[in-house]
């Protein structure tokens, strides 16, 4: 994961873009010189994010450690 693309094919380039008031838009491109194909998500508020804020700090109540994401969905 590299945030400049670096000209390396091992190399995956993030690109992170912060808009105005632009809620949320998220999504994943993968380029071929024969194809595209491409995965959006486009949140309509901030509830969902606010959401997931409170669900991670509702599972780490009374806790001690270091967790995840994942620790808070069980996956």
């Amino acid at each position: 994961w590299v945030l400049q693309q670096s000209g390396r094919d091992e190399d995956l380039w993030i690109n992170a873009i912060r808009a105005g008031s632009v809620t949320g838009v998220h999504e994943v491109l993968y380029e071929s010189a024969f194809d595209s194909l491409s995965i959006k998500h486009s949140a309509k508020d901030r509830r969902g994010f606010a959401t997931g804020a409170l669900m991670a700090a509702e599972f780490i109540e009374n806790k001690k450690g270091f967790f995840t994401m994942k620790d808070v969905l069980g996956l």
